[in-house]
């Protein structure tokens, strides 16, 4: 289940990367680097706890 969240995280830093691509919006690749910071720390959280 963890696996599946961080993910999602990386799934929805794509999207927003591209909506802020096609838009021109900064607040759009703002929040995709959130989100792909944060699939980043599980990732790395979730090799650690192995």
């Amino acid at each position: 289940m963890r696996h599946i969240i961080t993910f999602s995280c990386f799934a929805a830093a794509i999207v927003l990367y591209a909506v802020g691509g096609a838009s021109g919006a900064i607040a759009f690749f703002v929040a995709g680097l959130l989100a792909e910071i944060v699939f980043w720390i599980r990732l790395f959280r979730s090799e650690e706890s192995e």
